[in-house]
């Protein structure tokens, strides 16, 4: 498989991991609970500045950010757009 799929693939999972968590109520979770999911914080699409939380990594329109003691709060953007406004 070359590089490019293979990156998409991650991203993909990526965000299917943080939208799943969502969709039953779970917005923060410890960093090792999503590596144990298969989440790699190594790839993201861009970073992207949140009045809140500062440069954030983006999976094409999922945010998170890794806070103090490896906890890790997931949001949409679009959604952080309309409460910033």
């Amino acid at each position: 498989m070359n590089s490019v799929r293979k990156t998409n693939r991650i991203l993909g999972r990526n965000r299917k991991i943080l939208v799943e968590l969502k969709s039953e109520g779970i917005q923060r979770v410890h960093r090792k609970v999503l590596q144990a999911l298969g989440f790699s914080f190594k790839h993201f699409t861009a970073y992207e500045e949140f009045a809140n939380y500062g440069l954030c990594p983006v999976i094409y329109d999922e945010v998170y950010h890794v806070q103090d003691g490896g906890m890790v709060l997931f949001f949409n953007a679009a959604e952080s757009f309309k409460q910033s406004a």
